[in-house]
């Protein structure tokens, strides 16, 4: 399936929003929660918003710079 350029764009953008919020909910929050949270839960959500993020700025690559 093809994606126009606006497309990519916007799911870009989706992919961007997802990978602030894995990192602040499960990295931040894991640091600052009082209780304490498992190591592994920090290191994958630190794991899965670096992926999501990656894979937004390769969808995002493809955009043309009007600069």
């Amino acid at each position: 399936m093809l994606f126009t350029q606006k497309q990519k764009e916007n799911i870009s953008k989706y992919l961007f929003d997802i990978s602030k919020l894995a990192f602040g909910g499960l990295v931040i929050g894991g640091f600052i929660k009082s209780n304490g949270v498992a190591s592994w839960v920090i290191f994958a959500g630190a794991i899965f918003s670096l992926l999501i993020f990656i894979l937004a700025v390769l969808l995002d690559k493809g955009g043309v710079s009007n600069d």
